[in-house]
């Protein structure tokens, strides 16, 4: 197989909450590689983050469909397509209709792609929450929560929000009708990059979660096209697309800014004299400052690759060096990674309340690249906060 260069979309999902024109950049190329196999027939039925490769190229990044395992033919004669097990692809991104077993058609990939544009704008988050059944029972009998409901602090622009809404329907009728139409939905947005807003029309956010800097307006863009080198069209097993935007009429939604921060005065305190002379002043104990978090073991129970999960952890190393406790201990934390990739249930334990609270929070952020095959995961990390060296 071809080696293809650069990270999967979950490796940029997982850098936090994407810029609405880059999501929408992003998804139009996607939806040049579905035209591309819709019209020779084939329907993905698995698309998703893990799925789509993204790579430098001369215009910019480039994304690659990949993986097409449970591609079939979109002919609904193929009794391939409603065979028992059949038409299951990963249940947080497969439409209702593949999820209840009943014939799918290409409209099945659009509901995928909303389902991926609402991570990207999100930074991960999806629309339902619970367990396996509960998300496949809600997402089997209503439509999809907007990206307002589920984040309102994000300011997603409501002209992207809609079209992932309208992708995202039960129904398949209710979506749109072909990846061509949601391009032209894409081409008609007018969104400017972040960097070209006036600052203070720019609200700003902290790394993670806060308020989202959307760019929405401004002046003429044309954003060079990105294409594939290669002469040859692209096979079905990988699709490049290129990225055409059209350039757009300026428009200027102001965001209000956050409020600024309080900071706390700063006091004198004053100092009784010593009465007196110390001999030799004792040490004093270890700052806080001065530990730091260490990662001292990940011990995996379930089917992923150790090699994974370890790496998932060790993306929460920063979040991690905010819990250093007061003195050098060990805390385990134990949690559950499932079909949805992210952990749950989190437990901590060996330090005090404010340290387990602290790290309960960093691993509940924790997110692998791939689903478990079979069940659920049992993952428990070793955290030693010890001296700086």
């Amino acid at each position: 197989m071809e080696y293809v260069e650069g990270p999967s979309l979950v490796t940029l999902i997982d850098d936090g909450v994407m810029a609405p024109l880059r999501v929408v950049q992003l998804a139009r190329a996607v939806c040049e590689g579905l035209v591309y196999a819709h019209t020779a027939g084939i329907v993905h039925r698995d698309l998703k983050p893990e799925n789509i490769l993204v790579t430098p190229g001369p215009g910019g990044p480039v994304p690659r469909l990949v993986d097409f395992g449970l591609a079939l033919s979109i002919d609904q004669s193929d009794a391939r397509l409603t065979e028992s097990g059949m038409t299951m692809g990963t249940p947080a991104f497969a439409a209702p209709e593949q999820l209840a077993g009943k014939p799918i058609d290409h409209r099945a990939d659009l509901y995928a792609l909303g389902m991926t544009m609402f991570e990207m704008l999100t930074g991960g988050l999806q629309p339902f929450e619970g367990q396996l059944m509960e998300v496949v029972s809600a997402r089997t009998t209503r439509d999809a929560p907007r990206i307002s409901q589920r984040a309102p602090k994000l300011g997603v622009p409501r002209a992207v929000e809609d079209i992932v809404a309208r992708l995202t329907r039960r129904r398949p009728d209710d979506r749109f009708q072909s990846a061509r139409a949601v391009i032209d939905a894409i081409d008609a947005l007018r969104l400017v990059p972040e960097a070209e807003q006036p600052t203070e029309q720019i609200a700003t956010r902290p790394a993670r979660g806060g308020w989202l800097a959307i760019g929405l307006a401004a002046c003429g863009l044309a954003v060079a096209g990105w294409f594939l080198l290669a002469p040859a069209p692209p096979s079905p097993a990988q699709v490049a697309v290129p990225v055409p935007v059209a350039a757009p009429r300026p428009v200027v939604v102001e965001i209000p800014a956050a409020p600024p921060a309080r900071v706390a005065p700063r006091h004198r305190v004053a100092r009784e004299p010593v009465a007196a002379p110390i001999e030799k002043p004792a040490r004093p104990a270890e700052s806080p400052r001065e530990l730091r978090a260490r990662i001292d073991g990940v011990d995996v129970s379930g089917a992923l690759p150790p090699g994974d999960v370890r790496r998932a952890v060790e993306r929460q190393r920063s979040a991690l060096a905010r819990c250093v406790p007061a003195s050098p201990q060990t805390v385990v934390a134990q949690f559950t990674i499932g079909e949805a990739r992210r952990a749950r249930d989190v437990r901590a334990r060996g330090a005090e309340a404010g340290t387990n609270a602290c790290i309960v929070s960093a691993f509940g952020d924790v997110r692998t690249e791939a689903a478990p095959d079979i069940g659920d995961v049992k993952v428990t990390v070793r955290i030693a906060f010890v001296g700086s060296t």
